[in-house]
């Protein structure tokens, strides 16, 4: 078996950083970004200054056509040189450390001097702060950093550290006499074994042969990214994919853009791929099933998939009213729709109207009967023949017994019943409600530009004032019997406001001032909230539980409706 390794060498960090800086170190363009928090950048930079372990690097001879490449975060080099090495593991540690000895990237990190000198913990006094801030600013100024014996990162690893030393004893306003002899050598000989530490670390670097080939390079990749900062299926797909001329971010980019309610809804690009595999492995979805896909499958199934997607998004902002990804219960149950959308479509043909009803009552009983609350793999891998099934022949599998669902049920369900609750949204927004201070239908568009949210009927502080039940006041949490589903509508964020904590009957009539709607007008849009003549007649009377009683059992006859 040729080998592919060229040599094992160590290479100190003042090497492997300065040749992230001038750009001879480089990235493969499907890496992930640099994710590390400042706390990680502190704890590595302390193994360091003690010389503990901190991992290998890996990287291979830059190979001319094999990978399109970026630079480090924060490398500005215009340079127009070929890098000379790929980095295949040790981005996140390089661009740490590239940053904190270069002054670059989002935060800036400092070493507390006095800290240093009064316990020489280095865990302890070093500090970070983002860019941008004041203190920040404050701390870049030299005479700030004399003030408060403080130096930032960079300086103490730089050529400039001696610089450094002179200048603070003497804005210290000393003579050259012995306390300004003392003062710098205290701070030289407890700054200048950090500067070595740091520069002088080496790490262990494996360097891969030019010539290693592709499929290895993945492999590897693949392998030692399973570690740490977890890559998601997409990313090592993108590393597989890559060298058979598939750039999937680039891919993906381009279905958002031709199909722009994917962008609008957020789409996990993963779903995507779980149709992908739906397809090609007879509907195996599973994490393992996605990894096998290889390039001719993609090739054949990715458009596909990703008009399925797009086709399904559409069918169910216009016909279930998820009319925007706060409301989709289970993005889980996409793939399977979207699967089935692929196999049999809803965009063309005579079978569509029909279809189209039976895909919908299919999304009310999985949801309300939260088919994908527990092992989504595994329901998608049994729900996509049985709703073939059922598109193609009329045979209903699927069961829900409404009868179930008790009004003590939708009392208790608040917003943090999470899927159930949004169900109930969308099975609202499906009748089209009407903004009840426009009278406008309640669309995507008017959720954003009016910022429409769901927002109590009757408001909780008049409740609990009204009702003897100061739980607000006291902090403890909102009770469900106020916060629960019954109590929420939907309402624009200004209409909210303006009702605050009035009782229902004063807002009731303040908005009905403004509009000056006729009685048939009013009746339309709060019906369109399910709340009928008698309901608003308890709002009226500021009758809360007369309220809930009604508008509960409108819910559950809508929930049975839907069912059909």
């Amino acid at each position: 078996m040729t080998k592919i390794i060229d040599d094992t060498n160590p290479k100190t960090i003042k090497e492997l950083v300065s040749e992230v800086h001038s750009a001879k170190n480089v990235l493969p363009d499907f890496q992930r970004q640099f994710v590390w928090e400042p706390k990680f950048t502190a704890e590595l930079l302390n193994s360091i200054r003690h010389d503990y372990p901190a991992g290998s690097i890996l990287r291979m001879r830059y190979p001319p056509e094999a990978f399109g490449t970026r630079k480090f975060d924060n490398v500005e080099t215009n340079g127009h040189n070929k890098p000379d090495f790929l980095i295949l593991d040790g981005q996140q540690r390089l661009t740490s450390l590239h940053n904190a000895i270069y002054g670059v990237g989002k935060h800036i990190f400092f070493m507390n001097v006095k800290k240093l000198l009064d316990n020489g913990r280095f865990s302890d006094a070093i500090s970070w702060e983002a860019k941008n801030t004041k203190k920040a600013k404050n701390l870049l100024c030299e005479i700030k950093q004399f003030e408060e014996l403080t130096i930032p990162f960079a300086t103490l690893v730089s050529e400039e550290l001696s610089d450094w030393i002179e200048n603070l004893a003497e804005k210290k306003n000393f003579e050259y006499n012995k306390e300004a002899r003392e003062l710098r050598e205290q701070v030289r000989d407890v700054l200048q074994p950090i500067k070595e530490a740091i520069r002088d670390y080496e790490f262990p670097v494996v360097c891969l042969k030019q010539n290693t080939s592709l499929d290895a390079i993945c492999t590897i990749f693949e392998t030692i990214n399973n570690t740490g900062v977890r890559l998601s299926v997409f990313d090592l797909l993108t590393a597989r994919f890559f060298p058979r001329g598939i750039n999937l971010p680039d891919r993906w980019q381009k279905a958002i853009e031709k199909y722009q309610i994917l962008e609008e809804f957020d789409i996990n690009p993963y779903y995507v791929l779980q149709t992908v595999s739906a397809l090609t492995y007879r509907y195996k979805v599973e994490r393992s099933d996605v990894l096998k896909l290889d390039a001719e499958a993609f090739e054949t199934h990715w458009d596909r998939a990703c008009k399925g997607f797009a086709d399904i998004l559409s069918m169910l902002q216009s016909n279930c009213g998820v009319i925007s990804k706060k409301w989709l219960p289970y993005g889980t149950i996409l793939v399977t729709l979207s699967t089935v959308v692929c196999e049999k479509p809803i965009d063309k043909g005579p079978a569509v109207a029909e279809r189209c009803q039976k895909l919908c009552r299919f999304f009310w009983l999985a949801n309300i009967g939260a088919y994908y609350q527990k092992s989504p793999t595994t329901q998608i891998e049994t729900d996509i023949p049985k709703l073939l099934e059922y598109l193609e022949k009329g045979n209903d599998k699927f069961k829900v017994e409404i009868d179930d669902i008790k009004d003590d049920e939708l009392l208790q369900t608040t917003p943090r019943q999470r899927a159930f609750y949004k169900t109930i949204m969308c099975a609202l927004l499906s009748k089209k409600p009407k903004d009840i201070y426009t009278g406008n239908e309640i669309n995507s568009e008017q959720l954003y530009d009016r910022k429409i949210e769901d927002h109590h009927i009757f408001p909780i502080k008049y409740l609990s004032a009204n009702n003897s039940d100061n739980d607000i006041n006291r902090g403890i949490r909102i009770p469900d019997k106020y916060d629960n589903i019954v109590n929420r509508t939907l309402i624009a964020r200004e209409t909210n406001r303006s009702i605050g904590s009035k009782a229902p009957s004063k807002y009731l009539g303040d908005i009905e001032s403004e509009q000056q709607f006729d009685d048939s007008k009013k009746v339309v849009i709060w019906e369109s909230h399910l709340i009928n003549s008698d309901a608003y007649k308890a709002m009226k009377e500021d009758n809360f539980d007369e309220f809930c009683d009604i508008r509960v059992k409108a819910i559950i006859e809508l929930l049975k409706e839907l069912l059909k």
